[in-house]
C-alpha cells in the first residue's frame, strides 16, 4: 500500500468522525426539545440544545476538519523525512540535518529542490499546509495568539477556502483539505519512485495492534501477548 493510499484511508475515518459528531448533536438537540417546537429560553433543555447546536454546526465539523490537517501534514513530513534519508545513503549525499532547518519545512524544502534538483510546483501549497496545521497545533486555530498572525492573516485573507471568523478563529472547508492531499500525493509520485525499496506496505501484523489494546485496559504489554492468537 503506498503512502498516498494510506493517507485517503485516515482522511476518510476522519471524515466520518465530523458525520458522526454532527449526526450525534443533531439527536441530542431534537431530544432536548423532547418533541416540543419551543422552550423557554432560560430553561435546562434550551440550554442543551444551545449546546448541540453549536457542536453540530460549528465545533464539531471545524475540529474533525484540524484533525485531517494535523494528519496530513505529519505524513508529509515524516516520510519526506524518511525518504531524505534513504536517498542520502544510496547516492551518498548531503543529509538532511545538515541543511539549515533540519527536518523542519525549510529542510525539506532545501533537501529536495537543492540537494537533489527534483522539479515540483507546489511547494506554495504545501507551506500553506504547513501554516495551518501549526496554527491548530499551537494556538487551536486562533489566529490572534499565533506568532505569525499577521502572515496567517495575509494567508486566509488571499484564499478563498480559508476565512477567519468572527471569533477570531481559523475556518477552512474541504475543497482546502483536497488541495492538501492533492499537494502531498504529487510530491509522493514523485519521490517515493527514486527510493531503492519503497515501503509500500503498511504493516499488518498483531504485534503492535495487540500491545495498543493491552495499553488501552491498562496492561502492561510483553512479547508473549503478541505471540498469542489474536482469535483466542
Amino acid at each position: 500500500m503506498q503512502y498516498s493510499q494510506k493517507m485517503l484511508y485516515v482522511c476518510e475515518q476522519l471524515r466520518m468522525l465530523e458525520d458522526a459528531i454532527c449526526k450525534k448533536s443533531h439527536d441530542l438537540y431534537v431530544e432536548a426539545f423532547s418533541g416540543r417546537k419551543s422552550v423557554s429560553i432560560i430553561s435546562p433543555e434550551a440550554t442543551k440544545a444551545f449546546i448541540y447546536q453549536h457542536f453540530k454546526y460549528y465545533e464539531g465539523p471545524l475540529v474533525a476538519r484540524y484533525l485531517i490537517v494535523i494528519q496530513i501534514y505529519s505524513i508529509f513530513e515524516r516520510y519526506s523525512v524518511k525518504f531524505s534519508i534513504a536517498l542520502s545513503e544510496k547516492e551518498d549525499l548531503l543529509k538532511i540535518d545538515d541543511l539549515r532547518g533540519g527536518r523542519n519545512f525549510t529542510g525539506i524544502k532545501t533537501f529536495y529542490t537543492k540537494v537533489l534538483n527534483i522539479e515540483y510546483q507546489h511547494w506554495g501549497e504545501l507551506d500553506k499546509l504547513r501554516q495551518v496545521r501549526n496554527l491548530i497545533a499551537h494556538c487551536d486555530g486562533y489566529v490572534e495568539y499565533s506568532e505569525q498572525k499577521t502572515k496567517i492573516a495575509k494567508t486566509a485573507n488571499n484564499d478563498t477556502d480559508l476565512l477567519i471568523l468572527g471569533d477570531g478563529r481559523l475556518a477552512l472547508n474541504e475543497e482546502f483539505i483536497k488541495r492538501g492531499l492533492r499537494a502531498v500525493f504529487g510530491f509522493f509520485d514523485i519521490v517515493e519512485p527514486m527510493v531503492e525499496k519503497p515501503d509500500r506496505k503498511l504493516d499488518f501484523s498483531w504485534g503492535h495492534i495487540l500491545q495498543f489494546q493491552e495499553f488501552d485496559r491498562g496492561k502492561k504489554f510483553t512479547e508473549q501477548n503478541a505471540a498469542a492468537d489474536p482469535g483466542d
